[in-house]
């Protein structure tokens, strides 16, 4: 193998890493997971895992990097600006409620929660100053917020046919934060 060739064992390795994670993230709590159970479900050995990670949390990193990278490229070229960004946040987490309610509905809430969060926001944020629109982090944290609280209440129901509903109230709460600004 040449040297400027990536040996691709390194990258079979940590996609069966990540292929654990994901599966146990779907059916066990973040906090029942062990780097034990990623190395037993990706069938690797443990010193393999701490070749390529520190840390389960080193892992998720990773994960949501390689991922969360083609959802900003998604969310930069989706079109329709900030708003678009609020309304496909809102109906990406109405779309897959198991998953959100795995993850947010927990008593320690998920880290990957965060990480994808940042990305929405950080788009969200550069949406809105290509469309010449300056917020504040403030006013960006509290619309990010009060967005994530909105769907945290409509998820006591799972009201399907709440969520374009849902999507009003958000885009209508970023408005009017935005507006208060000015």
């Amino acid at each position: 193998m040449s040297g400027n060739q990536p040996d691709r064992r390194i990258g079979k390795t940590r996609d069966a890493l990540a292929n654990a994670m994901f599966a146990l993230i779907q059916r066990v709590d973040w906090n029942a997971i062990t780097i034990q159970s990623i190395c037993v479900e990706a069938n690797v050995a443990r010193a393999s895992f701490y070749a390529h990670f520190d840390s389960k949390v080193g892992l998720l990193d990773f994960m949501i990097e390689r991922n969360l990278g083609g959802l900003a490229a998604h969310l930069t070229s989706m079109g329709g600006g900030a708003v678009a960004i609020l309304g496909w946040f809102v109906e990406h987490v109405a779309s897959d409620r198991s998953r959100f309610a795995k993850i947010v509905l927990t008593p320690d809430a998920h880290p990957a929660l965060a990480r994808f969060t940042t990305v929405v926001r950080d788009q969200y944020r550069a949406a809105l100053l290509a469309e010449g629109v300056y917020a504040s982090d403030a006013e960006i944290d509290f619309i990010m917020g009060g967005t994530m609280e909105l769907i945290m209440n409509w998820s006591k129901t799972w009201r399907m046919q709440q969520v374009p509903a849902l999507r009003n109230n958000v885009i209508e709460l970023a408005r009017r934060i935005l507006a208060r600004g000015r």
